[in-house]
């Protein structure tokens, strides 16, 4: 009787355990990821996810479904479906969506014991519409993730070029339940940063802070950057935020990863400086001429020859043997004195670096480093102790109006040159010469008359 009850019992044992081993066999394994997430999304973009990570003993062929929803809004939870994708709203605006996942196999109904992975996307206003990176002046049109399609080198100007704009519609008023003043998007600023390139130091610029209404994209807004002369070859992030906040004190934040890529020639030596400190002599016929040499190559330099020359003026130097390290620079100044028997004119003083002497003697050799600096040499012009002296400048006359002289005036104004009056210029004589006609006239009437009568 024990030994029959002992039998039955393992019997039992056994059998529960094939079930319980068949069963957990026959079970898929939750789904362990979900991708296919953006860092942000935008009002009208599509998410689109898939899940993966489920297996099945029976090799039953494993199916996902899924659900998605607005956090902040539960009346946007879906049921499940075997759709992978949800198109973005309005009403999404600032929330998270949220996305469940779950296997699904043929002999395991849909409502038997399943676990949900989720995961979480925000929905921002604010965009980069656009993005063109310039390096030495060739321009990329770039996206989050990419990488910059030209390489940098010591030296290059890197320009980052953003069009942003403000996703807000004016004619969602309503249905996001925000004041059309409030959508403006204000102190927006655009940084830019470079990670380690600067002797394992950030280079960060900013922009100016600016303010975007509804629906309006921003002016270019420029940022520039020159890569150090001591950058190693490497490639380095580049980390762009763009953030602000609309009226409601909304933050919309944009995460932007670029790679830079800086690749360096073996030699790559460059004339940074050859100029004088005073580039026009007259009297004085001495002056300074600096020299800067970089090496923006990947390997040090130890037998560079450096040549300055102007025949006519007398210049010839040459210096040899000049080491400079990768990422270095190396710079002299010279005393130049002109004789003062070189005539005035505008002379060209050529500054020459070669590599070695092999490049020295090499007339076809293809100079990378070379310079031209005028020297002007004007006449010297000296003065006399009495020309030196400061010059007087008169007062300025003073305006003298002349008043009519009336006849009683009899006395002439001291120094006045005056002339001899004749009698025939007098008032009198015209008087009696007046007279004398008038009555000489008379006479010739009476004996006019006189002749007559007779």
């Amino acid at each position: 009787m024990k030994k029959t009850f002992l039998t039955e019992s393992l019997v039992g044992l056994f059998v529960m355990l094939f079930i319980a081993a068949a069963v957990s066999a026959a079970a898929p394994e939750d789904p362990n990821d979900i991708t296919g997430f953006p860092t942000t999304l935008y009002v009208g973009d599509t998410l689109t996810v898939n899940a993966s990570g489920g297996t099945d003993a029976d090799n039953d062929i494993i199916t996902y479904q899924y659900k998605f929803y607005n956090v902040d809004d539960t009346s946007t939870r879906q049921d499940w479906s075997s759709k992978n994708s949800y198109k973005t709203q309005n009403s999404d605006a600032f929330d998270k969506i949220r996305v469940y996942a779950k296997s699904i196999t043929a002999d395991l109904n849909s409502s038997g014991n399943y676990s949900e992975d989720s995961s979480e996307v925000k929905l921002l206003m604010l965009e980069i519409n656009d993005l063109d990176v310039y390096v030495d002046g060739k321009a990329d049109d770039v996206d989050d993730g990419d990488t910059i399609g030209k390489e940098a080198k010591p030296g290059s100007t890197v320009k980052f070029e953003f069009v942003i704009v403000n996703n807000y519609d004016e004619d969602d008023e309503d249905e996001l339940g925000i004041d059309e003043n409030d959508m403006e998007i204000e102190g927006i600023l655009i940084t830019v940063t470079i990670v380690g390139i600067d002797d394992d130091d950030d280079l960060e610029e900013g922009s100016d802070k600016f303010d975007l209404k509804p629906g309006k994209k921003s002016d270019r807004e420029s940022i520039e950057f020159d890569i150090p002369s001591n950058v190693e070859e490497d490639e380095y992030n580049v980390e762009i935020v763009v953030e602000g906040e609309d009226g409601e004190r909304n933050e919309h934040r944009i995460e932007w990863t670029l790679t830079l890529n800086v690749e360096k020639e073996k030699h790559d030596m460059s004339l940074e400086k050859a100029e004088f400190d005073q580039s026009t002599l007259s009297c004085d016929r001495e002056t300074t001429f600096s020299v800067e040499l970089v090496n923006f190559g990947s390997s040090d330099e130890d037998e560079l020859i450096l040549t300055i020359e102007n025949s006519a003026l007398g210049i010839n130097i040459k210096e040899e043997d000049i080491e400079i390290d990768e990422g270095d620079d190396w710079s002299k100044s010279y005393t130049i004195t002109v004789k003062d028997n070189v005539a005035p004119g505008i002379y060209k003083v050529i500054t020459k670096m070669y590599y070695d002497s092999s490049d020295y003697k090499d007339k076809d050799f293809e100079l990378n480093a070379y310079g031209s600096t005028d020297l002007v040499i004007s006449k010297c012009v000296t003065t006399s102790p009495a020309e030196e002296e400061e010059e007087v400048i008169p007062e300025e006359e003073e305006e003298v109006i002349v008043e009519p002289v009336t006849e009683e005036e009899t006395t002439l104004p001291t120094g006045q040159i005056t002339r001899e009056v004749s009698f025939q210029d007098t008032s009198l004589y015209l008087i009696l010469l007046v007279a004398t006609v008038v009555i000489l006239g008379l006479i010739l009437l009476v004996l006019f008359f006189k002749l007559l009568s007779k």
